[in-house]
């Protein structure tokens, strides 16, 4: 779909695009945890959405009721947790 990010037939990292990966996360002093998480995701192709209703700030029902007095989160709590 998007081939100039494709890397080499293999599915390996090119050179330029492990330099550019290396750039990438010293540019945003990301920690190494979260670069191998990153790396993970080669090939993946992402999207994010967004979303600023204000059914956002509404709580969430639980999935999984146990009848407990628990407060429900926010969607967008639930959110920041993915």
């Amino acid at each position: 779909m998007y081939p100039h990010l494709q890397t080499s037939a293999n599915n390996k990292p090119t050179q330029d695009s492990i330099t550019a990966f290396e750039d990438f996360i010293r540019r945003y002093a990301i920690n190494k945890t979260f670069a191998t998480k990153l790396r993970g995701l080669r090939g993946y192709e992402i999207a994010f959405i967004c979303d600023d209703s204000g059914s956002m700030k509404n709580p969430m029902v639980p999935r999984h009721s146990s009848g407990r007095n628990q407060e429900a989160t926010t969607r967008w709590e639930e959110l920041k947790k993915i």
